[in-house]
């Protein structure tokens, strides 16, 4: 009865091995099918194929860190491509941004924006009083440095 028992248990430990090995496979499957669109996108972005994957390779190893997921690390970058024609989506201004979010606990992908928003109303010479007021709500300015710019 015993050796009933210990077969039942292995072959459940084996089941739920399997099962766990078929779920990773599954994600593993999504997120080469989202790093594929992922890439596409770039590619439209950023005009060439080598550069859509030198970013999805900088946006992998920005997310391995943990700080951020891939996606949300992704999807600030786009802000910062299509909101600033690609001047602040560079890996040094992402990981200023990521420092940002983190000290403030802000989605890095809300503090891009805001940050990439601020930037274009400073170049198209508008007031940058709702920009500035996006990062002070987001805590990443003081009300001193908001009333300053």
């Amino acid at each position: 009865m015993a050796v009933l028992a210990v077969g039942a248990g292995a072959f459940v430990k084996a089941s739920a091995g399997a099962a766990l090995n078929a779920q990773k496979m599954q994600q593993a499957l999504a997120a080469s099918d989202g790093a594929d669109r992922l890439k596409k996108q770039f590619e439209t972005l950023l005009g060439s194929a080598s550069a859509a994957k030198r970013q999805v390779e900088m946006l992998a190893k920005a997310a391995s860190s943990g700080a951020f997921t891939f996606d949300s690390l992704a999807q600030a970058s786009k802000n910062l491509q299509v909101m600033t024609n690609g001047a602040l989506n560079t890996e040094q201004a992402l990981k200023k941004i990521q420092d940002a979010a983190a000290a403030t606990g802000a989605p890095v992908d809300t503090m891009a924006a805001s940050v990439a928003d601020l930037y274009s109303t400073l170049k198209q010479g508008q007031g940058v009083e709702g920009a500035a007021d996006q990062l002070k709500q987001l805590g990443a300015i003081s009300d001193g440095t908001a009333e300053k710019l």
